[in-house]
């Protein structure tokens, strides 16, 4: 017995120690792919919705949902939109108001995600057999597929962790953690139970979408645990995590869901119906190497690619064709191995029977093959729901049209491939002689690290040079307006922006991009600026109202507090300038502020 409690104790040292590692190898990634000073995440790493997650995220305090200094007089009020990605946005609240800063807050947890998505997919291979080596190679090739470098614009389906967690506790179900009466590998069974539903409770509270698609994949292993263990008791057992997922789910949305069933916020921007295809993703560029592949063979596909994938955005095709939703060399290889093992069925059954292996490494083999039929089932399905007119196209139809965007399940779909290749692998070196077995895995890590660099991370770095570089094109100028401001208008007075825009997720108009209004905002401490009330509510209407005719609302903007009229020429054609322009001059006076800065003419309110 003190054997046993030796062992186990010694394992499970060495699965924190390779825990670890991912999480350490996953940070070490993450700054090779940035090639930049760790100094510059104080910068903001990117411009349009990025700039929403940094405006969001100055609200003071913790716990705070109003941030008072934008959107005045009312406040940016997050509220208003129910979001389930409290561990993101907890985490980034947390480090902006213990650093004092606007843009690091949201980027360090982007940063923290790269270590953090690494343990979760180490997890996820382990639960599936996946051998340690293997594990951590494919963790790490997980962290850096291209949608956790190149979709930072949504900053919270950038961490990609709970993909991962989704997986592992399909897993627990999948291989009876849950049900069995015995321990099951290093926990017992109510370790198991106490583990899995820590994970659901991270699942729960890490985002809407990939909380939905674990849902999924979770119910989809609770089917195939049921066809082994078809009893009462364990099918109940089984279905506790989709339970706690959803309870879960539910109370980290109450808060916005409680604003939204007691204020009077009109139900906001009803996306149209074909939304749900033209954002659906592309299978073929699910599993083909990104287009800013170093590696030489796919490197000189890149530029045909590119030409294609421009057309088809022109022409309006289904589905979106962004990097951030393609593949890589280890993907495609992923693809192509599962497809040949499925072809080869018998393969599997002939290494679980093959009795030149141990009879540990025979029970492992039937246990690798179950778990790759379901991992296949699961890419399988994953597929049908992303593509074009595909599942997903139908649930968007008949329950929620502002539920789409189906291409952010490709990260599940490229995990699945991943942890299947790390299978795969593990299968063909049983059949490989112990002696060669070391010789063959290390060349594997080797030859996969490099595809690894030269696919996504080494590429990266030019993406961030171009975004920190498009930042500061916007964070200059709204500076150059702000130094000025501080001029000319008393602290603490309010700035109203003009032309009136809506919040969030107004289109572009003219040369304003969209946020971009929020840029003055975010460098600015000592003014509140207008843009960033809620659409629909009583206080975006009134924002509304007065913009609209602000010379006949000068006294009620007074009252308010308001001491000055930004107008954004940006946002008006020349028409418009002449027609908003010599208005304000004849009941203001010349604007304050007019030399220098071409975007911004501002009027003092006397």
């Amino acid at each position: 017995m003190s054997g046993t409690s030796t062992s186990t104790a010694t394992r499970r040292a060495q699965a924190l120690r390779d825990a670890g590692l991912c999480g350490l190898l996953g940070l070490i990634v993450f700054f090779i792919g940035f090639g930049r000073s760790p100094l510059d995440l104080r910068l903001p790493l990117g411009f349009g919705d990025l700039t929403y997650y940094y405006g969001v995220m100055n609200a003071p305090g913790l716990r705070g949902e109003v941030a008072p200094h934008l959107g005045y007089p009312f406040g940016l009020d997050t509220a208003y939109f129910p979001d389930s990605a409290w561990i993101q946005i907890l985490g980034a609240r947390a480090i902006t108001w213990l650093t004092s800063t606007v843009f690091f807050g949201v980027n360090a947890v982007y940063v923290l995600s790269f270590a953090v998505a690494a343990i979760a997919a180490w997890l996820a291979c382990r639960l599936a057999s996946v051998p340690r080596v293997l594990s951590i190679l494919i963790a790490v090739a997980y962290t850096a597929i291209p949608t956790h470098w190149f979709r930072i614009d949504h900053a919270w389906l950038a961490t990609m962790y709970s993909l991962p967690v989704a997986l592992a506790i399909a897993l627990i179900v999948l291989t009876g953690r849950l049900d069995q009466g015995q321990s099951s590998g290093l926990l017992s069974r109510r370790e198991w139970t106490l583990a899995c539903m820590l994970l659901c409770v991270v699942l729960a509270l890490s985002g809407l979408y990939y909380t939905f698609y674990g849902l999924l994949l979770i119910a989809l292993a609770v089917v195939f645990r049921f066809s082994k263990a078809p009893g009462r008791r364990a099918w109940l057992l089984n279905l506790i995590p989709l339970v706690v997922v959803g309870i879960g789910t539910l109370l980290a949305m109450a808060p916005g869901i409680g604003v939204r069933l007691t204020t009077d916020v009109e139900a906001g921007y009803q996306r149209p119906i074909y939304d749900a295809v033209l954002y659906a993703g592309q299978f073929v560029d699910a599993i083909l190497p990104t287009t800013v592949s170093m590696m030489p063979v796919f490197s000189r596909l890149a530029n045909p690619m590119i030409a294609i994938n421009e057309w088809a955005s022109q022409a309006n095709s289904f589905g979106v064709r962004w990097t951030a939703d393609q593949g890589t060399t280890l993907i495609l290889i992923a693809a192509v191995a599962l497809l040949l093992w499925l072809a080869a069925w018998g393969g599997g059954r002939r290494v679980a029977h093959d009795a030149r292996l141990a009879p540990a490494d025979r029970r492992g083999a039937r246990q690798a093959r179950m778990t790759l039929v379901f991992l296949a089932v699961s890419a399988a399905l994953t597929a049908l729901w992303f593509v074009p007119f595909g599942l997903g196209t139908y649930f968007s139809m008949a329950v929620t049209l502002n539920f789409r965007g189906w291409d952010r399940m490709i990260a599940l779909f490229q995990l699945l491939l991943l942890v299947s290749l790390g299978l795969i692998i593990h299968l063909a070196l049983l059949r490989v002689g112990r002696a060669r077995q070391r010789v063959v895995l290390v060349a594997v890590v080797a030859l996969a690290s490099v595809t690894v660099l030269l696919d996504t991370v080494l590429p990266a770095r030019a993406f961030y040079s171009e975004q920190i570089a498009g930042a500061a094109e916007r964070v200059h100028p709204a500076s150059m307006v702000v130094e000025q401001v501080d001029q000319v208008v008393p602290a603490g007075c309010a700035i109203l922006q003009l032309p009136y825009r809506l919040f969030p997720e107004a289109a572009p108009i003219q040369r304003l991009g969209v946020y971009e209004p929020l840029w003055f905002g975010l460098v600015d401490r000592n003014h509140p600026w207008s843009y960033g009330g809620v659409f629909g509510s009583t206080q975006d209407q009134w924002l509304q109202r007065v913009s609209a005719d602000p010379v006949a609302n000068l006294g009620e903007l007074k009252a308010q507090g308001f001491c000055a009229i930004l107008v954004d020429v940006r946002g008006y054609d020349q028409a418009g300038i002449d027609a908003v322009v010599p208005q304000l001059t004849r009941s203001l006076g010349p604007p304050v502020l007019a030399q220098g800065v071409e975007q911004a003419l501002i009027y003092a309110i006397p």
